[in-house]
């Protein structure tokens, strides 16, 4: 017998962007929060519990990145939130005016499913 390739569900489940883009999985996943809960303050840690297994360091970098990128703006008690001027984009899911943010609806739906 043949050995093929195996395809556990872990490795079903990940969301793998081939896709050239200048944002990470984990940027879009924090941007997908943020949609998810109105642009509600929240620390680097409560982003990164809402998809379970995550890593917080890398959640961390993220948020600083997207500060860094003028998307996200750190409030004095250390959370994040979007900029007032780029949540319109965020909310409709914009990358650009006219370019959908890629994989996010993927991660709208793993939010709602860890949610519910």
């Amino acid at each position: 017998m043949a050995r093929g390739i195996k395809r556990s569900r872990k490795s079903e489940r990940k969301i793998v962007i081939t896709e050239g883009t200048m944002w990470t999985k984990t940027q879009i996943s924090v941007l997908a929060f943020f949609a998810k809960n109105n642009n509600r303050p929240s620390t680097y840690i409560e982003i990164a519990r809402a998809y379970v297994s995550a890593s917080y360091s890398n959640y961390q970098k993220a948020c600083e990145a997207l500060v860094r990128g003028s998307w996200l703006e750190k409030t004095d008690d250390g959370s994040f939130k979007v900029v007032d001027a780029r949540w319109s984009q965020v909310k409709e899911n914009k990358f650009v005016i006219e370019r959908e943010f890629p994989f996010m609806r993927k991660f709208l739906k793993k939010v709602r499913k860890l949610k519910n």
